[in-house]
């Protein structure tokens, strides 16, 4: 959980057994007490978006493909947190910020998609031109564009490996 005005972590839960159920619109967040000792309540609070034009990437888990995703869409959190993949994805509370527009050192994100492990499907997100355009032109095979600039992050130099002043590392495995 985080405090929305200075994004200061409060706690934490494990994947799947946050005491609530979050149901989040364009405006505000909802959170449902289910702890099952107390009545249900619901707790309202404005959304602040603290930081201008960025968003924060949301991470889900699944846990029989042991597979990670994230997302920045509100879409798609919501659809993820609605179970509509029959409440197999749960969000890991984890998030990084990201840009939501094109800026001054900001590279376009794509996000790849793909089958060949059976029915544990995967994603693959590339911030590198040279990258993207190898996996487009299928000389990378087994991966189908999934959608260009999903968002926007910072690069880090190449030769040194220092990420952008104001920003923080975030690592591909």
């Amino acid at each position: 959980m985080l405090d929305a005005t200075t994004e200061a972590v409060l706690t934490s839960y494990a994947v799947g057994t946050g005491p609530w159920r979050l149901l989040i619109d364009d405006n505000h967040a909802y959170v449902l007490n289910g702890n099952g000792t107390n009545p249900d309540t619901m707790t309202v609070s404005t959304r602040q978006d603290t930081l201008a034009n960025t968003h924060a990437a949301v991470e889900w888990y699944h846990e029989a493909f042991d597979h990670y995703f994230h997302t920045a869409s509100a879409l798609e959190n919501q659809v993820l947190n609605d179970g509509a993949y029959a409440n197999d994805w749960n969000r890991t509370f984890g998030y990084f910020r990201v840009w939501t527009a094109p800026g001054a050192g900001r590279q376009s994100v794509s996000r790849f998609f793909s089958t060949q492990w059976g029915t544990k499907s995967s994603h693959f997100y590339t911030a590198v031109k040279s990258e993207r355009d190898l996996l487009v032109a299928g000389i990378i095979t087994g991966w189908q564009l999934e959608a260009d600039d999903i968002y926007y992050i910072g690069l880090a130099d190449l030769t040194t490996g220092a990420c952008p002043a104001g920003t923080v590392p975030l690592y591909r495995m």
